[in-house]
């Protein structure tokens, strides 16, 4: 008894394949054994139609049966991957695909699976939860590793400066990334110590920037996070400050590039190059400091230093 199979039924066969692809591959199959399903007969014509296809199809969802009963969530599979797509990737755990959502591939920020996988690549995953009754698996890559937060305490603390880099931007703030799975929100108010009505204004994503860490939450996965003071601490060697007197009034120098005022305001005096004197320039001493027997008594009772 003879049949026939269809190119359109061959698993193999690519659509849109080259006629030399297709002759290599028919060529190949000579001699093998395949499984095939009998898709048409009529005994009166002597026609009988196989299809590999609808075999593979229909042994697939024996495996997939099977599989199913004996899947057990929070389990690892070893699996290869079938294909990806906008949402994720899916992975063929030996007779069944099982889709990695896109926020499952990665602990970082992962705008596509391709970033991250390939198709034919084999990768271990953990079941995540295994539905039945409508034969669908959910698989997640990212916790077969260790979840960062867990260690954040370790690697990180208040009043640290770290890289990051900035994420997104929202009206209250802007999210940066100080690695992988690690993400913390630089509020509005710690961006500058000007006032700005948007994070915009600033800084721009996928900038990389000094942050200052003000705050962690390890179990809430939150980190405050400081550029104002990052940029304070590193814009300055502050030692607590020294005086400085200008004019009739007191300054507080908070470094090189200008003086504050005790009510936080710059002084823009300060800003401005002060002119040098002559280096013959004499000044008048106080009255209390003046030398009595060489000068002589001036109007305003201070002495006038003689002429050499």
């Amino acid at each position: 008894m003879r049949g026939f199979v269809p190119l359109s039924q061959i698993v193999e066969l690519r659509r849109g394949g080259s006629d030399e692809e297709v002759e290599e591959k028919l060529r190949s199959m000579r001699g093998q054994t395949m499984y095939l399903k009998v898709i048409e007969m009529n005994r009166r014509r002597n026609r009988l139609i196989l299809s590999e296809r609808a075999a593979a199809q229909e042994r697939r969802a024996q495996q997939k049966d099977r599989l199913l009963s004996e899947l057990q969530a929070s389990e690892i599979r070893h699996g290869r991957v079938s294909s990806l797509t906008d949402f994720g990737a899916f992975v063929d755990l030996g007779g069944a695909d099982g889709l990695i959502h896109l926020s499952e591939l990665s602990w970082g920020q992962v705008q596509h699976p391709s970033q991250v996988l390939r198709v034919g690549q084999e990768v271990d995953v953990r079941v995540v939860g295994v539905d039945r009754e409508n034969k669908k698996i959910a698989l997640s890559l990212k916790q077969v590793e260790e979840n960062p937060w867990t260690r954040i305490e370790q690697k990180y603390h208040v009043g640290d400066t770290v890289p990051a880099k900035i994420t997104k931007l929202a009206q209250f703030g802007a999210f940066a990334e100080l690695e992988p799975g690690v993400e913390g929100l630089v509020h509005i108010s710690e961006l500058s110590d000007e006032r700005i009505t948007h994070p915009k204004q600033v800084v721009r994503e996928g900038e990389n920037v000094q942050l200052r860490i003000i705050k962690i939450e390890p179990q809430r996965h939150r980190l405050g996070l400081s550029l104002r003071q990052a940029e304070d601490a590193g814009g300055y060697d502050y030692g607590g400050g020294f005086e400085a007197y200008s004019g009739a009034s007191y300054v507080l120098d908070s470094g090189p590039s200008g003086s504050t005022t005790t009510d936080g305001e710059e002084s823009e005096e300060e800003h401005a190059p002060q002119p040098e004197e002559p280096a013959d320039t004499v000044h008048a001493l106080p009255h209390e400091q003046s030398e009595p027997a060489a000068s002589e008594p001036a109007a305003n009772g201070t002495a006038r230093v003689p002429e050499r």
